[in-house]
């Protein structure tokens, strides 16, 4: 499971820019995580209160987990479609494996909350 590596190293940033700008408590982190990434939310999920333990700045934090579709474009027809919904078969000229990603590896922080 290297999703509590990955959320130490969130917080690690997220850290040091609040103490950067003077920001003492952090109230939600919201990071985008790709339907295709090798990161499993759930797991990000449960590894989230091991990550914060002890650290008063982010005492009460919420974890927020925004799951980036796996869109994909057909090199046979120039389409794009979820290539997970649709099980990377082109529901526009049923072509089978022949795709390029486009969106669905991320692994982002998107946004910060703060408590003023």
């Amino acid at each position: 499971m290297h999703e509590l590596s990955l959320l130490f190293n969130v917080i690690d940033t997220v850290e040091s820019v609040a103490k950067e700008k003077n920001i003492s408590k952090i109230k939600s982190i919201t990071l985008s995580v790709g339907a295709i990434s090798a990161v499993v939310p759930r797991y990000l999920e449960e590894a989230f209160p091991a990550a914060i333990d002890g650290n008063e700045m982010f005492t009460g934090c919420k974890l927020n987990i925004e799951i980036i579709p796996a869109m994909v474009m057909c090199n046979h027809c120039n389409k794009m479609f979820d290539v997970v919904k649709h099980d990377k078969l082109c529901p526009f000229c049923n072509t089978k494996d022949d795709y390029e990603i486009e969106t669905g590896l991320e692994f982002d922080v998107k946004e910060i909350e703060i408590d003023e």
